[in-house]
């Protein structure tokens, strides 16, 4: 699917919006026409009184999709060359492949969902900016 040392910030995509269903106890989203990838972790970032950074990582194999669940966020992209920022639109779909650097900026209040197609493995992740360029150049 992608080459992770060869993907772009122009790779990630931010999709059609997600179908929300909301009901009295529950609100769902219908997001499963939309990926390219089959699903293997599922996991939530939460944000409670004041603003959270997360992310400043990437991974080499590890596939992500972001849907903001309430509040509002904003995610920089890098790939050693380029960036990209992509700010919160509610009930999109934000594709991003592996071998692009992210650093997640969440609102306070704020439930970003995060969809991977890959189990947590800690050597996919590349948590050095330098070990992470260089990688990058080895194209």
């Amino acid at each position: 699917m992608f080459d992770p040392q060869k993907t772009t910030v122009r790779d990630a995509e931010v999709v059609a919006p997600a179908k929300k269903i909301t009901g009295n106890s529950y609100s769902a989203l219908s997001v499963i026409p939309y990926f390219p990838f089959a699903l293997k972790r599922v996991f939530i970032l939460e944000a409670t009184i004041s603003k959270v950074l997360r992310g400043s990582h990437a991974h080499k194999n590890c596939s992500q999709a972001f849907i903001l669940q309430k509040g509002g966020f904003q995610i920089e992209i890098f790939d050693s060359i380029e960036s990209r920022l992509l700010k919160s639109i509610p009930n999109t779909i934000y594709l991003v492949p592996p071998g692009i650097w992210l650093n997640i900026t969440l609102d306070s209040n704020s439930n970003l969902v995060v969809l991977c197609d890959q189990l947590y493995d800690e050597h996919d992740y590349m948590r050095d900016w330098n070990f992470f360029s260089s990688w990058k150049r080895l194209k």
